[in-house]
């Protein structure tokens, strides 16, 4: 393995013998949240979201922020419109 900088930071970012880069996305510690704005975003978002769920602008996000905006929108949905989303993706 080689070890490179990222460009905004200067932190490690891992890449193989044939130079790809294992993270395969924007430096952890530089990638931004789609959701809060805020550095450190650790996963690529879900590509499915609840009516009215807040959806990222970006392509990361952090764990955290994602499952919270998951949670309110399936907490400010009633039964029957979650069921009725819910089978409206089959």
């Amino acid at each position: 393995m080689n070890v490179c900088h990222c460009a905004e930071c200067d932190a490690p970012d891992l890449y193989c013998e044939h130079g790809v880069n294992l993270a395969d996305a924007e430096c952890s510690i530089c990638a931004i949240c789609g959701l809060c704005g805020q550095p450190g975003a650790d996963k690529i978002p879900h590509p499915v979201h609840w009516p009215g769920e807040r959806r990222p602008d970006r392509e990361l996000v952090h764990a955290a922020c994602e499952h919270a905006a998951c949670g309110e929108a399936h907490g400010a949905l009633s039964d029957a419109e979650r069921e009725s989303f819910l089978r409206s993706l089959w």
